[in-house]
């Protein structure tokens, strides 16, 4: 039957995702396209993908609102634990951000891309009063899904003297 078509602007994030309509590659980020609309065809399928993110399906009508689609990718996440031992109450840190505190930490976690949209390596750092900070590198590919973080107790040498001759000296915690 009779058909109409509207055009539309297409717009991602990040700005290099590729853009498909129908299954057919118009671009990378921005795209301007006309889409035809018909009783056999109601709705076009938009489909944005990019690696190391979420891919995005939209399903276009000619009643869409707007005539430009901003399309926003989410970044992948995996499962994420850390485990801290002894269990105390330690600030937890990735990449020098305060995420969270206490013996354990979870998150469905998104790492950050480099420029080849690779996983980069990022940091984990696990603090408490009294303890040695401890610090782990983790990645996508080789990180397990509970990074177990061991603190060690602060330590100091200590010389003590005495002018008792045959004087005992006890350590008592």
């Amino acid at each position: 039957g009779c058909g109409q078509t509207r055009e539309f602007q297409i717009t991602t994030i990040p700005n290099d995702a590729t853009i498909d309509v129908n299954g057919k590659t118009i671009g990378n980020g921005s795209a301007r396209v006309k889409m035809a609309f018909t009783e056999e065809r109601p709705a076009n399928v938009v489909t944005v993908i990019r690696d190391g993110f979420y891919d995005v399906i939209k399903n276009v009508t000619f009643a869409e609102p707007e005539s430009h689609l901003l399309i926003n990718l989410e970044p992948l996440k995996r499962p994420l634990e850390i485990h801290v031992r002894p269990p105390i109450d330690a600030t937890i840190q990735l990449d020098g951000k305060i995420v969270g505190k206490g013996p354990i930490f979870k998150c469905d976690y998104a790492f950050a891309l480099d420029a080849n949209n690779q996983p980069l390596v990022q940091t984990v750092r696990v603090e408490a009063p009294n303890f040695a900070p401890a610090e782990a590198r983790i990645d996508w590919e080789n990180s397990p899904e509970i990074v177990l973080m061991s603190l060690a107790p602060l330590q100091k040498d200590i010389t003590i003297r005495t002018n008792l001759p045959g004087a005992r000296i006890f350590d008592v915690d």
